[in-house]
């Protein structure tokens, strides 16, 4: 039998409600502060809270189920906790929900709702269901997958850590203002942080491949990653940057994400 469909069911159900609330109340404070950056600060967190609901499905956790949660959990709230704070300290909204709102005009709470905080949340259950079903239920005894798939996460999180923690130091030389950053990670990747992220989700997937449910183990980590390389990491942070002088050597200089010596 490849799945149990009862349960499956009620992953569903239970996460899909409380995704729903959560990032409802989300879209109020969005409204009520005029700022559609919080969706940010939401994005890690909401992991957590479906990893959450996940685990109360199972009646017995076992290891497996523990370290996964808990490498959520860290995951989830040190990019919460790390975006918060510097939103706070911006006290805009981000270029890039202020430029959607310029654009969608008098209809901007709308299209936000429908495009932003009701889209978010359907990607995030997608990225997290391989996860969540082996919290949900899991029954092999640790092995060698597990101790690789934690091995990959924490590389990838202390990566994604390190480089957040980097560009924010850069940052605050105003000296820096419109230059590119060429220091510690940044001097081999353009997007250490996005990498990092990716390799978290990838370290996540062999879990699931170890689980009861191994199909479709990497769907998560496709997908977050299609995003960051394709869609709304790396591509709309370039299209900022280049009207910059000197982007195009930048481009050749720097790899996209692997943090290694260019050689182009």
């Amino acid at each position: 039998m490849l799945f149990d469909r009862f349960l499956l069911s009620e992953l569903l159900t239970i996460e899909v409600q409380g995704l729903a609330i959560f990032f409802h109340l989300v879209f109020v404070i969005a409204l009520y502060r005029k700022d559609y950056s919080v969706i940010d600060i939401a994005w890690g967190l909401g992991f957590v809270v479906v990893s959450a609901l996940a685990l109360t499905l199972n009646r017995s956790p076992d290891t497996r189920s523990l370290v996964v949660f808990g490498l959520i959990a860290i995951w989830g709230f040190r990019l919460g906790g790390f975006l918060l704070i510097r939103n706070l300290k911006k006290g805009t909204e981000d270029p890039r929900y202020a430029s959607m709102r310029a654009q969608w005009g008098r209809w901007t709470n709308v299209h936000a709702y429908f495009k932003i905080f009701l889209t978010q949340p359907l990607i995030l259950l997608f990225i997290s269901f391989p996860t969540s079903l082996t919290m949900s239920r899991s029954t092999i005894p640790w092995n060698a997958l597990d101790t690789i798939a934690v091995a990959l996460a924490l590389s990838g999180w202390l990566i994604e850590t390190l480089a957040d923690y980097q560009m924010s130091v850069f940052k605050k030389d105003p000296q820096n203002k419109n230059k590119f950053i060429r220091i510690g990670l940044w001097k081999w990747s353009r997007h250490p942080n996005y990498f990092g992220e990716m390799l978290f989700w990838w370290g996540m997937g062999f879990f699931a491949l170890n689980s009861v449910y191994p199909w479709g183990a990497f769907l998560g980590a496709f997908m977050i990653s299609y995003l960051l390389v394709k869609v709304t990491g790396a591509p709309m942070l370039e299209s900022n940057y280049s009207k910059r002088p000197g982007f195009e050597d930048y481009l050749k200089e720097t790899n996209a994400f692997l943090p290694w010596q260019c050689k182009g």
